[in-house]
């Protein structure tokens, strides 16, 4: 009959560390589900607080260089300065060139004169950093190297003024504009 009582004592000692084994992972699981269930609804929260924010904007810097942009040289009629005009995306959002105005200034302020360019021109002259559309890729950049030209009579510095209004990959209408600084004729 020992034996027995041995066996018995046994078997309820192994079923109460049983039970507590069982309990204890029980409340293991319970909590590491409601952990997650914590995370997940948080993570929505975060999800949908960033959905409200509005989307990321093109960044867009207008250049020239070098700058300021040194005399060039002449011919009959006019003065010339050569320089790189470079247009860079600087935040990894693509953008699109709607419009493009040009304003040519005396450094007493006095305007000289203005252009409109269409964007079939803005392709046709940017085209030095291999793009041939109107669209400029995140971080990429388009580069013309060309000249500016005033007339004979005009030997002091000048400046110009180019705006550019883009539609950005997310949808955002922006103008940009870049200065570009003309050293006398020495």
């Amino acid at each position: 009959m020992q034996k027995e009582t041995i066996f018995s004592g046994g078997s309820v000692m192994f079923n109460k560390l049983f039970t507590k084994r069982f309990c204890l992972f029980m409340l293991f699981l319970i909590v590491m589900i409601f952990g997650l269930f914590c995370c997940e609804e948080e993570k929505k929260k975060d999800d949908n607080h960033n959905n409200d924010q509005p989307p990321a904007q093109a960044e867009i810097t207008i250049r020239s260089e070098p700058d300021p942009v040194p005399f060039y040289g002449d011919n009959n009629d006019y003065h010339y300065w050569a320089f790189s005009f470079i247009v860079e995306e600087k935040a990894g959002v693509g953008a699109s060139i709607l419009e493009w105005n040009c304003d040519m200034y005396s450094n007493d302020g006095s305007l000289l004169t203005s252009a409109t360019h269409t964007v079939d021109e803005f392709i046709q002259w940017f085209d030095d950093c291999d793009q041939n559309t109107g669209h400029i890729n995140p971080n990429g950049s388009f580069c013309c190297a060309t000249f500016a030209y005033l007339s004979k009579n005009h030997e002091t510095g000048w400046y110009a003024i180019d705006k550019m209004k883009f539609r950005d990959d997310n949808g955002n209408e922006f103008w940009s504009e870049g200065k570009f600084t003309f050293l006398p004729i020495q």
